[in-house]
C-alpha cells in the first residue's frame, strides 16, 4: 500500500470508530477523576486539613533552620563577620524554627532557582518589596515593639573563571579552553555556549538578609560559596528602606520647574482674561507672561496648517524617524542582566527584518538630512528669495536659544531621577546617569560632549545635539558662498561629502571597528569605543547633512522643478535599492559572517551618504509634487502637531526608557510581541511627557525669542503681535490706550491662525 491509501484508511477507520462511540454513548476522551484532600480523609475537619499542613510544613521549617543553623556556625568560624550580623542570623533562624510570619518572609523573597539556565537565563532575584518591607519588633516585655532589625536586599554575582579578553568577541563564538567540553558532549557545554556573555554580565542572585549584616559581611560570604562552586563571587549591592532624602539638585530642580509651572499659571491667567475682557496687555513684562500661556501655545501645537505646504512631507518623516530611534533604543536598552535567556537574542540577529531595528542608527542620519535641508532653504529663502541680510550672529543665537532651555530643564530631569522609583536594580541603573551628570553636565551646554568618553557623558542621546550644533557651524563655510557664488558653494559642499565618506571608511579600517555595530558582536567595550571613538563625532555625518544641504538648496532656487518621467523612475528606484540595501545588507555579518577588510570600507564609507542621498530624494520628490502616495501619508495632518513634539520626545524618550529599567522586579523574556508593547507604550508616555514639556518650556522660550529678538521695547503698538497673541475669531481692531489696546471683535467665520515657522530638526 502506498502512503496515501494507508492515510486514507487510518482517516476512515477513525470515523467509523467515532460514529461507533457516539451511538453507545461512550465518551471518546476519558475523564481523569482525582480526589481531593477532603475527599479522600473525609473524616477530617477543614481546620484539622489545615492543622496538618501546618504540621508539615514546620518539619521542612526545622530542617531548613538546622542547616542555615550549620552554615552561620561555620561561616562564624572561617569568616570575620561582624558580631550584630550574627546575632541577627539566630534570631532569624530561631524565627524560622517558630514560624514567625516576618522569619518565612525572609525566606519567601529571597531567590530560590534560576528557571531557564540552560537557555541563557542568568539572574533570579526574588522578591525586593517584601524584603525591604520586612519590619522585625521587639517581643519582649519590656521593650516590646522597638525595632530590631528589618529585611535588607542584597544583589550577588557570580562569574566563572574566563581567560584573559583578547579584543571583542562573537556571540556564537567558543573559546578555544572550553572546547572540550563540546568534544566530550558535557552538560558543562550548555553553559559554555555563553561563556562569552560572562566578560560583561553575571549571574546574579537575590537574597534577604537581616540590617545588621554590612556589604562586607555578605561580601565574604558571596566569595565562599563561590570558591566553593569554582566561581568568582562578589555582592553587587545591599539595600535598606529608607526614608526619602532630598539632595541639593533635587531641590533645585523642583525650583525650577516650580517657577516655570508658575509662570505658565500666570500667563494662562492673564491670557484667559485678555480673551473674556476683549484686551491685550502691550507692554513688554505682560508679553514675556503671555509667552507662557498654556492656552496659546497649545492652540499653536493643535494648529495643523503648516507654514510651509510643500514641506510637509517632513512632519513625517520627523515622526517617523523619532518612532524609530525609540524602538531601537528599546532594544538596546533593555538589562541583559535580566533576560530570562539569551538564546532568543541570538535567534533575533539572524533574523532578516530584525535587521532595521539593529541598524536603527540610520535614523539619526534622517535628521540630518532634514537639518541641513532646512538650514539652507530657509536661510536661502530668507537671503536670495526675500532679499534681507544674513547675520551670522542671529543665526548661532538662534540655534542656540532654540536647544538650551529645553535641554536644562532635561537635564534637571535626570538630577530627579533618584526619586523615580526603587527595586533590585534601581540605584546601579539610575546612579550611572546621574553620577555622568554631577560631573559633566557642563559639556552638553557648550555642544562639545560628543568628544568625550561614552561613559562619561551626560545623558549619552545627547551626542546628537551636539554633532547637530558643530555641523548647523560648519554649514557656514557651504552657505556664505552659496548665497554669493553658488558653484562654489556647491563646490564646497561637494567635496565635503567626499571627504566624509574617505574619514568614515579609513578610520572604520584603521581603528579596527565594525562598518557599523552588530548584533553578533554584542561586546560592550567595543560598543562603547565605537559611539565615543566614532559614530557620535560631526565627521561621521558630514554626507546626510550636505545633502541635505543642496537639496534645500535645489528646493529654495527651484520650487517648481520638473523631473522627467526617466530620471524619475530611475531615482526611486536607486534610492530604494540603495537604503534597502544599506539597512538589509549586513545580514549576513549578523549571522555571524565576518566583514572582510574591503566591505567594512566600503560599507562604512559609503553607508550613511547613501541613505541621506533616499531621505533626500524623497524629500524632493515630495516637495515637488513627484511623491504621489508616500507624499500624501508623510503629510497627512495628525503628523504636524506630532512632528512639534520631536524635539522634546527625543530628548525625554531616553529617560522614560531609563525610569522604566530601572524600576524592574523580575526578569522578563525577550519575546518581540513584549518589546513591541513596551515600545508603544515607550512611545504614547514619551509623547504625553514632550507635551508637557513643550508647553512648559519649548513653546514659551520659543515665543520670548521672537519678543526679545524681534518684539522692539514694549512701547511700540504692534499689531502683528495682537495677531498672534489672541484666541478670538474675526478681524481685530487696535486702539492705542497707554500700553494696552483694545480689540474689538467682528464676526468672522474665519480664526486667526497662528503659524510656527521656526527650523526644528529634532
Amino acid at each position: 500500500m502506498t502512503y496515501v491509501e494507508i492515510l486514507c484508511e487510518g482517516i476512515l477507520t477513525r470515523i467509523i470508530l467515532e460514529e461507533k462511540i457516539k451511538g453507545q454513548n461512550i465518551p471518546l476522551y476519558k475523564e481523569r477523576k482525582t480526589k481531593t484532600m477532603v475527599e479522600k480523609y473525609p473524616n477530617l475537619t477543614i481546620t484539622e486539613h489545615w492543622q496538618k499542613i501546618e504540621k508539615n510544613i514546620k518539619k521542612i521549617s526545622d530542617g531548613l533552620a538546622e542547616k542555615i543553623l550549620a552554615h552561620v556556625f561555620d561561616y562564624t568560624v572561617q569568616l570575620n563577620i561582624s558580631n550584630q550580623c550574627v546575632q541577627e542570623t539566630l534570631k532569624l533562624v530561631a524565627g524560622i524554627r517558630k514560624l514567625k510570619p516576618w522569619a518565612l518572609r525572609f525566606i519567601d523573597s529571597s531567590a530560590k532557582s534560576i528557571e531557564g539556565l540552560m537557555l541563557g537565563s542568568l539572574s533570579s532575584i526574588g522578591m525586593y518589596d517584601e524584603c525591604v518591607d520586612t519590619v522585625v519588633y521587639s517581643e519582649k516585655m519590656r521593650n516590646r515593639g522597638e525595632l530590631i532589625f528589618r529585611g535588607q536586599y542584597c544583589s550577588l554575582e557570580f562569574k566563572p573563571p574566563l581567560p584573559p579578553k583578547k579584543g571583542a568577541y562573537k556571540f556564537d563564538a567558543i573559546m578555544p579552553e572550553l572546547q572540550p567540553f563540546f568534544d566530550n558532549k558535557s552538560f558543562m557545554a550548555e553553559g559554555a555556549k555563553y561563556a562569552q556573555a560572562f566578560y560583561f554580565i553575571s549571574i546574579r542572585i537575590g537574597v534577604c538578609v537581616p540590617s545588621g549584616c554590612t556589604e562586607d559581611d555578605i561580601n565574604q560570604v558571596a566569595e565562599l560559596v563561590g570558591e566553593q562552586l569554582g566561581v568568582d563571587g562578589e555582592v553587587a549591592t545591599c539595600e535598606v528602606k529608607k526614608e526619602t532624602e532630598f539632595t541639593s539638585l533635587n531641590i533645585l530642580s523642583f525650583c525650577a520647574f516650580g517657577t516655570i509651572a508658575a509662570l505658565v499659571l500666570i500667563g494662562s491667567t492673564i491670557d484667559i482674561y485678555s480673551y473674556y475682557t476683549k484686551t491685550v496687555f502691550n507692554h513688554i513684562a505682560i508679553r514675556v507672561l503671555l509667552a507662557f500661556s498654556f492656552v496659546t501655545n497649545f492652540k499653536k501645537f493643535s494648529n495643523t496648517k503648516s507654514s510651509s505646504v510643500n514641506l510637509r512631507c517632513l512632519n513625517g518623516i520627523r515622526f517617523l524617524s523619532m518612532t524609530w530611534v525609540l524602538f531601537g533604543h528599546s532594544y538596546l536598552l533593555l538589562n541583559f542582566k535580566l533576560m530570562l535567556g539569551l538564546e532568543p537574542l541570538k535567534i533575533y540577529a539572524k533574523d532578516f527584518m530584525f535587521q532595521a531595528i539593529i541598524n536603527a542608527t540610520y535614523s539619526v542620519d534622517s535628521f540630518f538630512v532634514m537639518g541641513g535641508l532646512l538650514v539652507c532653504y530657509l536661510t536661502v529663502q530668507f537671503v536670495k528669495i526675500q532679499g534681507k541680510p544674513f547675520n551670522i550672529v542671529m543665526y548661532i543665537l538662534h540655534r542656540i536659544w532654540r536647544i538650551l532651555p529645553v535641554l536644562t530643564f532635561v537635564t534637571f530631569l535626570i538630577f530627579l531621577s533618584n526619586l523615580s522609583g526603587d527595586g533590585p536594580v534601581f540605584y546601579e541603573t539610575t546612579k550611572i546617569f546621574q553620577d555622568a551628570c554631577y560631573k559633566n553636565w557642563w559639556p552638553n551646554f557648550l555642544f562639545i560632549g560628543n568628544f568625550f568618553d561614552y561613559t562619561e557623558m551626560c545623558l549619552p542621546h545627547t551626542w546628537y545635539i551636539a554633532a547637530d550644533f558643530q555641523l548647523y557651524l560648519m554649514a557656514l563655510a557651504v552657505l556664505i558662498p552659496l548665497l554669493r557664488w553658488p558653484k562654489i558653494g556647491i563646490t564646497i559642499a561637494v567635496l565635503a561629502i567626499v571627504s566624509s565618506m574617505l574619514y568614515t571608511g579609513l578610520t572604520t579600517v584603521l581603528k579596527g571597528f565594525p562598518p557599523i555595530m552588530l548584533m553578533s558582536q554584542p561586546d560592550p567595550e567595543q560598543a562603547a569605543q565605537f559611539w565615543a571613538r566614532h559614530y557620535f563625532k560631526p565627521f561621521v555625518h558630514i554626507g546626510p547633512y550636505f545633502i541635505g544641504m543642496l537639496a534645500g538648496y535645489l528646493l529654495a532656487v527651484k520650487p517648481d522643478l520638473k523631473i522627467p518621467m526617466r530620471i524619475l523612475i530611475a531615482g526611486w528606484i536607486t534610492a530604494f535599492i540603495g537604503n534597502f540595501s544599506v539597512l538589509y545588507g549586513v545580514h549576513e555579518w549578523n549571522k555571524g559572517a565576518d566583514p572582510t577588510f574591503w566591505e567594512s570600507l566600503f560599507y562604512a564609507g559609503l553607508g550613511r551618504t547613501v541613505w541621506g542621498f533616499g531621505v533626500a530624494w524623497v524629500i524632493v520628490c515630495c516637495v515637488t509634487g513627484h511623491g504621489g502616495i508616500v507624499n500624501y501619508i508623510l503629510s497627512m495632518e495628525p503628523l504636524i502637531p506630532l512632528s512639534r513634539l520631536t524635539f522634546s520626545a527625543y530628548l525625554l524618550h531616553p529617560l522614560v526608557q531609563l525610569y522604566y529599567i530601572s524600576n524592574y522586579r523580575s526578569p522578563m523574556y525577550p519575546a518581540h510581541m513584549i518589546v513591541v508593547w513596551l515600545c508603544l507604550g515607550h512611545l504614547c508616555i514619551t509623547y504625553m511627557a514632550s507635551l508637557i514639556l513643550s508647553m512648559l518650556v519649548e513653546a514659551p522660550f520659543m515665543s520670548l525669542e521672537k519678543i526679545i529678538f524681534r518684539g522692539g521695547d514694549g512701547k511700540t503698538q504692534n499689531t502683528a503681535f495682537v495677531n498672534n497673541r489672541s484666541n478670538l475669531n474675526g478681524s481685530l481692531k487696535v486702539e492705542k490706550n497707554g500700553n494696552i489696546a483694545v480689540i474689538i471683535h467682528t464676526d468672522s467665520s474665519k480664526s486667526i491662525e497662528t503659524v510656527n515657522t521656526t527650523t526644528s530638526e529634532m
